[in-house]
């Protein structure tokens, strides 16, 4: 019996390698003791690949021998094909992929500049454009050793074959790729997906002084599928206004740093002089350079530092290499003490010792004379090293647990010496017993650590509120597996265009950034469980946020849009309020969790998106928890009108007055519940198929088990064997057993996919401020907000009729055309390994035609947030006559969300076939272990 069953539904990148063919290896399955390197593909000790990577990796080497002999502004450069993913084995897959088409230039002035009213691609008009090409080029080329040179604009009109690049581009699994967190795009950006030879073209019209009316957008839009550089000196790195603009200062426009002191000529000449990587810098501390770069040479960021963080950074700059090399590594590390024995980086030095003493002369590392905090001294002594120094103090327990050994020593330093009652407490003896078996200790300066935390920050702002890592202060946004793949991810063309200064003052963004690291603290208790440590940090914030609620700053951050909005202390304080009540919820303190959501839902400035499960969760405290019916029947009607309950969250609220108004001990309210504007959904089908359930062993789904026929299918005169099937994957071979020949499970990434596919011109539009504000991003701010839909309006309008009247050949060539462009670039909707080829896509959307994906996009543009969850598990097509069905899927004891009952009835409406398909067991009780 094999464990995977190799006809398992959900699409899959084509390098997954195959399961074991035991089934022991299935519920024993340990993480390989070697990885493949993502460079050379080395098999690599896992505790080592870090140290490889640094040190032994021929290809990482190699590659940046040839980028350092790269030309700065290189020509065409050969698209790679990205390696698509896999749909479901059971199902055909279509070799006949058509070539990718040569990238072409877009025409200007148009609102669809992908799309024409007749089906064409709207990518050359023939007519010369005067434009300044700025090359921005690709990550690894702004790392490379040549990255000195100044690149010159070019203008297109002399300089054709400079536009004849390759596009590419990819997507992240979950959820969103923020900005260039450096963090999130390690998980999410997979290193198969980039070609590291692409490169990005950043377009603008050279006569515009100002921005463009969003009103007048279709006179104003251009969208360049090209690319180029993102090597440019300036351009990429200070995420300033990409058009020419009258006032620098107000569009985020980097100015030159004066020497006006010793501090700004240090940091001139770190920032502007020679390249970071002429020293054969290891690729972290290239990243790292980069990053001070980016945001030190604008000044909009520049000016939230004040001359002594300003000092801090040069100070950076003075050191060795070995020194910027060795703080890198400490910073990306955890706040904590170093035993210097344990710290080995060959790539810096044999002999640590004289560039850790170059940090601690500079204030940038602390000495183990500043240890003198004795629960710190401890967590730094391993497991023997502590039970040696309880058998010492005579401990109850030497071989206690950790922590039972901290509080029993802690206890233990609080007395006083019986003899000498005056002297220090017994903790003085146990600090220099336990400073003795640590030997020579460091710290990062929280100092130092804080300016360049704030940096990063500002680096990855729009990461900042959804990094749900610990404490990390920022800096474990820096992650290996990250700064490897940072090289090969190319971003879509767009215009950077930053109107907007987000803080008004160094104060503000500091709060901000205390803020934010509190929020990835309390995130952090939640996830561990340890819901006593999220109160403390609960109660905690909202001392603070109370007294910084009537903050002059406040007034500010209330005028912006919602999506610069999240980027304020209030929304972050807001969200910690939120997480909040979870903790309360757990500890079981219903009337304060309700008073917190009181509290919430009184005030309309921050989160608004949230306001749907305030109010859902407020009904749920008051009906279940605090049996007030009255209150109850009260939050239903209040959160029904509330504009901002969407989705899932309002027919949750209809669906428990519905049981109110049903229920016997709700009668003295029944004439009350009588006039609440409930929401009603209609059913669909439902079908019911059986499968043989494996036994269960701790696994948190369902697992099925049913004959494996593709043996057969590929004419192998072989038994059929037993696999291991999800409920997804039994249901998948149901429906191929129906005539259906191709499937996917790709849930709400089949219909996003498509979205993005069609409609990717206008989420990269320009005339947008403020969408756009840094080089590095994978969707404009706004996508996930109501702004997304009300500033493009005109545009998604006309791009919504245009699909609803579309036929079949004009879908195959706008997905073709938009495909062959953009393949691979990273961008929050796609996922190009959701189709295992172009015809795949082209099939799939033939067959759901133009009035229904018009349907579907209608709903996504206007409310992406709410609704990109809750889409069905399956689709389901028939090639031959193009029949499709929408399935969602539901194992044993599973029942459906409110998002995918409403999802349901809104496909059904659009014409779609629908299905619930329940999977149920036969002999389940029989299949269950002893």
């Amino acid at each position: 019996m094999r464990c995977l069953c190799p006809g398992w539904a959900r699409a899959e990148t084509s390098s997954s390698t195959p399961s074991s063919s035991s089934i022991r290896s299935f519920f024993n399955n340990v993480p390989p003791a070697k990885i493949p390197c993502p460079l050379c593909e080395t098999l690599v000790s896992r505790y080592r690949i870090n140290q490889h990577l640094d040190e032994s990796c021929l290809k990482n080497q190699i590659n940046d021998v040839e980028e350092s002999n790269s030309p700065p502004n290189a020509g065409t450069i050969p698209s790679t094909e990205v390696e698509a993913g896999v749909s479901s084995p059971y199902f055909a897959k279509d070799t006949s992929t058509p070539e990718k088409n040569q990238s072409k230039s877009v025409a200007g002035g148009e609102t669809s500049p992908y799309f024409k009213k007749h089906g064409g691609l709207a990518l050359d008009d023939g007519q010369p454009k005067t434009q300044v090409v700025k090359i921005l080029g690709r990550l690894s080329s702004k790392l490379s050793r040549k990255h000195g040179v100044p690149s010159s604009a070019i203008d297109v009109s002399t300089t054709p074959d400079t536009c004849d690049l390759a596009l590419n581009d990819e997507q992240p699994k979950v959820q969103v790729v923020k900005t260039i967190s450096l963090g999130h795009l390690s998980t999410k950006l997979s290193r198969k997906h980039f070609s590291s030879g692409q490169q990005v073209l950043f377009f603008e019209k050279k006569s515009h002084n100002q921005m463009p009316n969003v009103s007048s957008m279709e006179d104003e839009m251009e969208i360049l599928p090209m690319e180029g550089h993102i090597n440019s000196e300036n351009e990429a790195r200070d995420g300033s206004c990409s058009k020419a603009i009258e006032n620098p200062r107000d569009d985020g426009c980097s100015r030159p740093l004066e020497d006006s002191s010793p501090t700004q000529s240090v940091l001139k000449s770190g920032l502007n002089g020679p390249d970071p990587d002429a020293g054969g810098h290891p690729y972290y501390l290239r990243i790292f350079l980069m990053v001070l770069q980016t945001v030190l040479e604008n000044e909009d960021d520049r000016r939230l530092f004040d001359e002594q963080d300003l000092e801090t950074v040069a100070k950076f700059y003075r050191f060795t290499a070995g020194g910027q090399m060795l703080y890198v590594r400490l910073f990306q590390r955890k706040l904590s003490w170093i035993r210097t024995n344990t710290m080995e980086y060959a790539e810096i030095s044999q002999d640590l010792s004289l560039v850790t003493k170059e940090l601690v002369e500079a204030g940038f590392l602390q000495g183990d004379s500043e240890l003198q905090d004795l629960s710190e001294a401890l967590d730094s002594l391993y497991g023997p090293e502590r039970k040696s120094l309880a058998k010492a103090f005579h401990l109850r327990n030497p071989n206690a647990p950790k922590q039972q050994l901290l509080e029993e020593f802690l206890r233990l330093a609080k007395q006083r010496s019986f003899f000498s009652p005056n002297q220090a407490a017994v903790g003085g003896a146990i600090l220099k017993r336990a400073k003795e078996l640590a030997g020579t200790c460091v710290r990062v300066c929280k100092g130092p650590r804080g300016v360049f935390s704030r940096v990063l920050l500002l680096f990855s702002l729009s990461d900042a509120t959804e990094d749900e890592e610990a404490g990390s202060g920022g800096q474990g946004q820096l992650s290996t597996i990250l700064l490897v793949n940072m090289r090969r991810i190319v971003f879509p063309s767009y215009t950077v265009c930053r109107k907007t200064q987000i803080f008004q003052d160094r104060d503000d963004f500091i709060r901000y950034s205390s803020a934010v690291y509190l929020s990835n603290d309390v995130s952090t208790a939640l996830a561990l469980r340890n819901w006593k440590e999220g109160f403390n940090l609960y109660t905690g914030a909202k001392v603070v946020w109370k007294e910084l609620e009537n903050h002059p700053s406040l007034r500010h951050h209330a005028t912006l849009p919602e999506y610069l909005r999240r980027f304020t202390v209030g929304w972050v304080y807001t969200r910690i309020l939120s997480h909040g009540v979870e903790i309360l919820q757990r500890l079981r303190m219903y009337e304060e969790a309700v008073a917190q959501l009181q509290e919430l839902l009184a005030q309309q400035v921050y989160c608004m998106d949230s306001r749907g499960r305030w109010w859902d969760r407020l009904a749920l405290n008051l009906h279940q928890h605090l049996k007030d019916p009255e209150k109850t029947i009260e939050c239903i009607r209040n959160g029904l009108q509330d504009p901002f309950v969407r989705t899932g969250h309002r027919l949750s609220l209809s669906q428990r007055g519905q049981k109110m108004r049903e229920s016997p001990s709700c009668k003295a309210f029944r004439s009350i519940l009588q006039d609440l504007p409930l929401l009603q959904v209609e059913d669909v089908a439902h079908v019911t198929i059986k499968g043989k359930l494996c036994p269960q062993t701790g696994i948190g789904r369902s697992v099925f088990l049913m004959e494996d026929f593709q043996m057969e299918d590929r004419g192998e005169d072989l038994e059929p064997s037993t696999v291991m099937c999800s409920v997804e994957e039994l249901a998948l071979a149901h429906y191929k057993q129906e005539g259906f020949d191709q499937g996917i499970h790709g849930e709400g990434s089949t219909f996003t996919t498509l979205f993005g596919l069609l409609m990717w011109d206008i989420i990269f539009m320009d005339g947008i401020p403020d969408v756009f504000r840094n080089p590095f991003q994978a969707f404009p701010l706004d996508l996930y907000t109501d702004s997304f839909y009300e500033n493009r309006r005109e545009a998604l309008e006309s791009r919504l009729e245009l699909l609803r009247e579309a036929s079949a050949k004009t879908l195959r060539s706008w997905i073709e055309d938009v495909w062959s462009a953009q393949e691979g670039k990273a961008s929050a909707l796609l996922g190009w390994e959701r189709f295992s080829s172009l015809h795949q896509a082209q099939s799939l959307a033939c067959c759901f035609g133009g009035p229904f994906l018009s349907g579907v996009f209608r709903r996504l543009s206007k409310d992406l947030r709410h609704s990109r969850g809750g889409l069905p598990d399956l689709v389901v097509w028939r090639t031959e006559d193009g029949q499709y069905k929408v399935v969602e899927v539901k194992g044993p004891n599973d029942r459906l969300s409110h998002k995918q009952m409403l999802w349901l009835a809104e496909l059904q409406e659009l014409g779609a076939a629908v299905e619930v398909c329940h999977v149920v067991a036969e002999g389940a009780k029989s299949l269950h272990l002893n």
